[in-house]
């Protein structure tokens, strides 16, 4: 009687689980990559004086570059205009910092942004010109992820997913969010591609 070959089935079952694994991965990340996003909407004025000065100090560096050769009160009166939140991520008391105006937005509507660790006083999340953020159900190390959303096109959206490393967040996934085809004609659904994050995400 010839004998069976136990290894069919086993391959079988690895090809399902790593199908439905593939599966799962896809669905999560249309979800997160569809949520909706938001900005701060309080002005940095209404900081207490130890955090205006926290924030301050910790953007002056970051905002050198972009005013070379003019006064540090420039920088200063950028940083003024900036929008802040507070948000507390796990056990990490949080502010969220977005600039406004022309020199640090870009032309689509993405502004730069911060979320600085209040008591360790350090940036913990600097992912670049955003339109917005938004902090996502999952959590790593015990601190929640935070998803941004970057507006490249009227139709199109880059979106990153971010997770704490014990030190700071970095780039856990991305994806491209199209709401329309090459002739601009909407999907009915979003179309959500995931692809490679880019090196300066990290």
């Amino acid at each position: 009687m010839p004998r069976m070959s136990l290894r069919r089935p086993f391959r079988l079952i690895a090809l399902l689980l790593i199908v439905g694994g593939l599966r799962t991965v896809a669905a999560q990340s249309t979800s997160w990559a569809l949520m909706p996003v938001g900005s701060p909407h309080t002005s940095l004025a209404h900081l207490s004086p130890e955090d205006r000065a926290l924030a301050t100090r910790l953007l002056r560096p970051e905002l050198g570059p972009l005013f070379q050769g003019e006064s540090p009160k420039v920088a200063d009166d950028a940083i003024r205009s900036f929008l802040a939140e507070h948000i507390r991520l796990g056990n990490i008391s949080a502010i969220v910092l977005q600039s406004t105006g022309s020199d640090l937005c870009s032309l689509t509507g993405n502004c730069a942004l911060w979320i600085i660790d209040v008591t360790l006083r350090r940036v913990i999340l600097r992912p670049g010109p955003v339109r917005g953020f938004t902090i996502a159900r999952g959590t790593t190390r015990g601190v929640p992820d935070i998803f941004t959303s970057m507006h490249g096109s009227a139709t199109e959206t880059d979106r990153t997913l971010w997770s704490f490393n014990g030190n700071r967040y970095e780039a856990k996934a991305c994806a491209r969010v199209d709401f329309a085809d090459a002739d601009g004609k909407p999907y009915s659904q979003p179309k959500v591609t995931p692809q490679p994050c880019s090196p300066e995400d990290n």
